[in-house]
């Protein structure tokens, strides 16, 4: 009778091993997917801020004040530097 128990006990802890490594890889899955949502959000997002930058730009120059300006608000931080950057150097050249 002991023996049956103890072959039960070692079935049923191979069956949770496997469960848990399911879960792990599923859990892994999932996070990765995640990732790939949210670097699409972002990445969607800069290319919208962008196109609305050059849109602007290419509606007036006199608006060129404007659009830095929006986009000194609307955008993230790593894109200001270049943003500012462009605007001031098609500034000076138009004016």
């Amino acid at each position: 009778m002991y023996v049956r128990v103890n072959r039960c006990v070692q079935r049923f802890q191979k069956l949770y091993e496997v469960a848990e490594k399911e879960a792990s890889v599923e859990k892994r899955q999932l996070t990765l997917l995640h990732q790939q949502r949210v670097q699409a959000a972002m990445d969607d997002r800069k290319r919208r801020l962008l196109q609305k930058f050059v849109e602007a730009v290419d509606v007036d120059t006199q608006d060129i004040d404007v659009s830095c300006n929006s986009m000194r608000q609307a955008s993230a931080p790593w894109l200001l530097d270049r943003v500012i950057s462009t605007c001031l150097g098609f500034w000076k050249t138009t004016n």
